[in-house]
């Protein structure tokens, strides 16, 4: 009992449970870790009162009645309205038909899984040892809890949606080549984000841009091209839809002032402000951890040689222009909310 006691105080279990992982990757067994994970997404969405049938408050509340809503047969933009992008009410509707309002819940948390698994084999693909990815998602879950507005806000599906296509983007910058096998999903995803919450695009902007100046800078005008039409794609697949049904319903005109108007010229909030847009880089503690990230990514570049030179570097962008842009998506509307701040988080 002492020996057993002195292993787990001296992290000895933690040497032994990174062997074993290792070697459970090495046969192809990934059903532990998968199953570790999804326990994590469920610690974090067990928070979400959806779940319980009970109403979240804030806008969530707003979102899941209007999602149940559109399920019913009413129409957005018609018979309930509100200044969001359709696609937030339409994954409400599927997590309703799915189970009512705990289906909600239970929608966003299988999406969150999701998310945590593909981003563990993103870092896996990275030679990230198991031990620092389950470590670096563990972090996220715990910046995600202390921001945590009860789930089923736009920032919420935004989170969940960006750690699933971290897998593909980091497929498509090991291989230095474009692929539409791999560019369909983050593609589909920003359409998603685009017909939720235009701003809420950060993430995506920052990995389009890190992959295509990178292949533009390497001659690879093709593949930078392809990329770009990919996104342009991603967009024209969620909207079309959705376009052609609020035409067909009469609403067209509204769709578009609610979910795109009204955030420009100032017609929402205070304003643009870059101050206001720093203040979740600053609060979440973020701006203290990007110069250490950089520099174990550094570290980490030179202590790996069978890394591309290009690989490394593009990380520091990815992380650079996701600061950048987050600033950016944060200063639209002027406001300063605690939901807000999981856009830095991805």
């Amino acid at each position: 009992m002492k020996a057993r006691w002195h292993s787990l105080s001296n992290g000895h279990w933690l040497h032994v449970w990174e062997l074993r992982q290792r070697r459970f990757e090495a046969e192809g067994r990934w059903g532990p870790i998968t199953l570790l994970l999804c326990a994590m997404a469920l610690l974090l969405g067990i928070q979400n009162p959806l779940l319980y049938g009970m109403a979240p408050g804030f806008d969530a509340s707003l979102f899941a009645a209007m999602g149940k809503m559109w399920a019913d047969g009413d129409v957005l933009y018609r018979d309930m309205l509100d200044i969001k992008g359709p696609v937030i009410f339409l994954l409400d509707a599927i997590g309703y038909k799915l189970g009512g309002f705990p289906g909600i819940a239970l929608f966003e948390t299988a999406l969150l899984a999701w998310g945590l698994n593909n981003s563990y084999r993103a870092l896996a693909l990275l030679g990230i040892a198991p031990l620092a990815r389950l470590a670096s998602l563990l972090a996220v879950i715990s910046l995600c809890g202390y921001r945590y507005y009860y789930g089923n806000m736009t920032e919420d599906y935004t989170l969940c949606l960006a750690l699933i296509v971290q897998l593909p983007f980091v497929r498509l910058l090991v291989s230095g080549r474009f692929s539409w096998s791999q560019a369909w999903l983050p593609a589909v995803t920003f359409g998603l984000i685009a017909m939720m919450r235009l701003n809420n695009g950060a993430f995506w902007g920052a990995w389009y841009a890190t992959l295509f100046l990178g292949w533009c800078w390497q001659g690879r005008w093709q593949d930078g091209l392809k990329l770009f039409v990919s996104a342009l794609f991603g967009i024209g697949v969620v909207a079309g839809p959705l376009v052609f049904y609020f035409w067909q319903q009469g609403v067209l005109e509204n769709f578009w002032f609610y979910s795109f108007a009204i955030f420009m010229g100032q017609s929402y909030g205070s304003g643009f402000s870059p101050l206001v847009g720093s203040v979740g880089l600053l609060r979440t503690g973020l701006i203290l951890l990007l110069p250490l990230a950089l520099y174990v990514l550094h570290r980490w570049h030179h202590a790996t040689p069978q890394a591309e030179p290009t690989v490394g570097k593009s990380l520091v962008a990815v992380m650079l222009f996701g600061a950048l842009f987050g600033v950016i998506a944060n200063s639209v509307s002027g406001h300063i909310f605690d939901h807000y701040d999981q856009l830095y988080l991805a």
